[in-house]
């Protein structure tokens, strides 16, 4: 498995997670607690970083043209 594939999994997953905690805050009525929010930071942080990664390899392909 390549880094690409285990990087659409893992965002696959944290996205997953994420959908839970709006449903959980949403229709169950529950407030979020410091650990839900640190782990929503923590999956925005990571999406963050792989959009930067994107990014770089996107204008890393262009230089080359």
């Amino acid at each position: 498995m390549n880094l690409k594939s285990t990087i659409k999994i893992i965002s696959l997953l944290f996205s997953v997670v994420s959908l839970y905690f709006v449903y959980k805050q949403l229709y169950l009525n529950e407030r979020l607690t410091k650990q839900d929010i640190l782990v929503l930071l923590i999956i925005s942080l990571f999406f963050a970083f792989t959009a930067l990664l994107q990014n770089r390899r996107w204008n890393e392909s262009k230089k080359m043209e």
